[in-house]
């Protein structure tokens, strides 16, 4: 395995991880894990041999849930913190250019739903849903590096 230094990625905490699942099996939606909850924090198209900035793996950051959304083929929350936005900007201070321009922090809860899946997904984690208890809490994200094969 090689460290892919071009891609920085956070990923949700493993036991919020299986409180998200729980939430999903419940509304009867089996979606598939092999994705991982994460958050891309940089991407730069740049095949970079090291990295430009010193990444702390156990650092966590808090996000929150703003909304809710199908963004590309994905359904996804989206986030808001001030704590990786500042990342992003020493990340992009120390020469890393993000592919996107401007961050747009989410994390992708599943691929390629049919629109009945969007439909439970967005009831189950709306505000008002059983699981909108989601939109009030505070959560963490561990920095991760991409590992690719």
């Amino acid at each position: 395995m090689e460290l892919d230094y071009s891609y920085i990625q956070v990923k949700l905490r493993e036991d919020m991880v299986k409180d998200v699942y729980a939430d999903l099996f419940k509304a009867g939606l089996r979606i598939n894990d092999k994705y991982e909850l994460h958050c891309t924090m940089m991407y730069d198209e740049r095949d970079l041999e090291e990295p430009l900035s010193i990444l702390d793996p156990h650092r966590e950051f808090r996000a929150k849930i703003i909304g809710m959304s199908v963004l590309g083929d994905a359904n996804v929350f989206h986030l808001t913190s001030d704590e990786l936005l500042e990342k992003f900007r020493e990340l992009k201070e120390d020469g890393y250019e993000h592919s996107y321009g401007t961050p747009l922090f989410h994390m992708s809860l599943g691929y390629k739903l049919d629109d009945y899946e969007v439909l439970i997904m967005d009831q189950v984690f709306s505000p008002n849903g059983w699981a909108g208890n989601w939109y009030s809490t505070t959560f963490p994200l561990a920095l991760r590096k991409n590992l690719s094969n």
